[in-house]
């Protein structure tokens, strides 16, 4: 096993560990707040075809506010589905989605500036505590989407110098899902020149 492997892999195992420890309080939550109206209430999340998720605005019967955001609702849906109404599996992908997300932040600052300062980037996104409302809300989903697609694109964009066109071709798609998962995503071209 090659030492950037090596390291990624044990970078992995941490964070899991680590974000789980410091979430896990948040497996007995119910829904809370923007949950019931986005999940809980949802007829889209419950029962939406594909057709509806691809169509209904974010917010269910406000499309004034033009919030869209399929990507997300589509998660919700899968989440629902296999789960039920029980919060705890929308916490529990919640935290594999966060855990996602910081590994892929370590896998571009380790690129950026080694083993060491990507894991210490890592550890302290993944622990710090302005992460509890994308992490413990269940329509956090949104943030935790967005950064694991923009970083991911990110990555691709970075290996795409490298490799050509099937890491470009990577990068616009996770681009476009990071988009489709909330619209902060738009930032991420202005982080790449």
């Amino acid at each position: 096993m090659n030492s950037n492997l090596h390291h990624a892999a044990k970078a992995l195992i941490l964070l899991a560990v680590v974000t789980v420890l410091v979430y896990s309080n948040s497996f007995s939550n119910l829904f809370t707040f923007d949950d019931h109206p986005l999940v809980e209430n949802n007829s889209v999340v419950k029962d939406g075809s594909l057709a509806q998720i691809l169509t209904t605005p974010f917010w269910p019967g406000q499309p004034e506010l033009g919030l869209y955001r399929p990507i997300t609702v589509l998660t919700l849906t899968a989440n629902y589905r296999i789960s039920g109404s029980d919060p705890i599996g929308f916490r529990i992908t919640n935290i594999l989605l966060h855990i996602a997300t910081c590994w892929l932040l370590y896998l571009v600052v380790a690129r950026l500036c080694g083993h060491r300062p990507g894991l210490a980037a890592a550890l302290v996104f993944a622990i710090h505590p302005v992460q509890s409302e994308a992490v413990n809300a269940i329509v956090g989903r949104a943030e935790l989407l967005a950064g694991s697609f923009a970083l991911l694109a990110w990555i691709a964009h970075d290996r795409a110098r490298l490799d050509g066109s099937v890491w470009r071709a990577v990068s616009w798609i996770a681009y476009l899902l990071a988009c489709l998962s909330k619209e902060h995503a738009l930032v991420l071209p202005a982080f790449l020149v």
